[in-house]
Parts: C-alpha cells; sequence; structure tokens
C-alpha cells in the first residue's frame, strides 16, 4: 500500500489574511491517502475530540514538536497504524 499523509500549519483560518507557512508529506508505499478523523470516530466511538492532540493522548503518542507539519504528519501516521489494528 502506498499512501501519503500530509499536514498544512498556518498563520490561522482567515483566508483573507491568514498565510500557509509550513507543509509536511510522508509518503508511505503501498497504500493510500486516507482520513485517520474519519477511521478513528468509526473505530473509537465516544471520545469528546478526534484532534490530532486527543488521539495522540488516547494512544500514549508523545509528539517530539507540536503544530508543525512534519511532526504532525509522523504522528497521523503513527495514530493510523494503531487504528488499523483494531
Amino acid at each position: 500500500m502506498t499512501f501519503v499523509v500530509l499536514d498544512i500549519e498556518t498563520t490561522g483560518l482567515n483566508i483573507r489574511k491568514d498565510r500557509i507557512i509550513e507543509l509536511g508529506a510522508l509518503k508511505v508505499k503501498d497504500g493510500k491517502i486516507i482520513d485517520t478523523v474519519y477511521i478513528a470516530r468509526r473505530k473509537l466511538s465516544g471520545l469528546r475530540s478526534y484532534s490530532l492532540a486527543a488521539l495522540r493522548q488516547f494512544f500514549n503518542i508523545i509528539p517530539t514538536q507540536v503544530h508543525r507539519a512534519l511532526s504532525d504528519v509522523e504522528d497521523t501516521l503513527q495514530i493510523y497504524f494503531e487504528l488499523i489494528k483494531r
């Protein structure tokens, strides 16, 4: 399976005044692009939040950095692998 995990860091959510400051991408062979939030909502019903921070906490993942594109991508990939085990 080959897939790419993407993360975009911005200065905010206003498309008129904020900007993209960082992109992170991680290609994994033999797969596809996936939505970990969708999978988490299906496999982990009842969580109060499905944010990256909440899923990190649920799976006891200690981030090397937060809100940095590449480390967020790496953590998202780790979360994905935890989810497919379930």
